[in-house]
């Protein structure tokens, strides 16, 4: 009898739910990439058969799709009370920049619908309302935006290549580039997080001041010449 019972219960199905799979998930993606998401991998992280994930999970992409917006929620974007728009700004970033630090294989989402999600809209709107309030017109505040994130991607895609080079058991040679070899002390500073929030705040400040001067001239009426 007893060996009966302990069979039954160690057979029993372990319960899972979406917030487990999607925490295996990430798991799996921080240690071998996005491609190691897989139904049977994430199965085995679970400990249960590939077929009870569907029934929690319509598919395995829309568990991928789900990662970037679970780091962006967990790393709490906007939740700060910066007072400046400068300051916002660059703690806006610097935290988007954390959080790709620390989880680089979801940076390729971001170019896929997942860039879509909740939690990345919710993080645009924010900003651009920030901005709007401050006085800057629509065009303007998307322009901002971008060159803000365009500099964040970057960093974080040149952050996360430095690091993968320095963890790889041979390091790249750059033999045949003489100048990236030079100038690789200077992109493992631009890649790392005291790097990265030191150009941030540079960005931040010449950006604002650059559109605020450009709104100047064109609210600027122009003289006409005396025929």
């Amino acid at each position: 009898m007893y060996t009966l019972w302990y069979i039954h219960v160690n057979m029993a199905p372990r319960r899972i739910d979406r917030p487990r799979i999607d925490a295996a998930a990430l798991e799996l993606a921080d240690e071998g990439g996005l491609s190691a998401v897989t139904a049977r991998n994430l199965a085995e992280r679970l400990e249960v058969t590939p077929m009870a994930l569907y029934r929690h999970v319509p598919s395995l992409a829309v568990v991928v799709d789900g990662l970037l917006d679970k780091v962006l929620c967990e790393a709490r974007i906007l939740d700060h009370a910066s007072t400046s728009l400068d300051a916002f700004l660059s703690e806006t970033f610097g935290r988007i920049e954390a959080c790709l630090r620390e989880h680089p294989a979801v940076l390729p989402l971001l170019a896929t619908r997942a860039g879509y999600g909740p939690s990345a809209l919710d993080v645009v709107e924010g900003v651009l309302a920030r901005l709007g309030a401050a006085g800057y017109p629509p065009e303007a505040a998307v322009r901002i935006f971008h060159v803000l994130l365009s500099y964040t991607l970057g960093a974080s895609s040149l952050g996360a290549a430095m690091r993968a080079r320095d963890e790889a058991p041979t390091r790249a040679s750059f033999d045949g580039s003489p100048y990236v070899r030079a100038s690789l002390s200077s992109l493992g500073r631009f890649g790392d997080e005291r790097g990265f929030r030191s150009g941030l705040a540079s960005i931040v400040a010449s950006t604002l001041a650059a559109e605020r001067v450009s709104s100047t001239n064109r609210r600027r009426p122009t003289s006409r010449r005396a025929t």
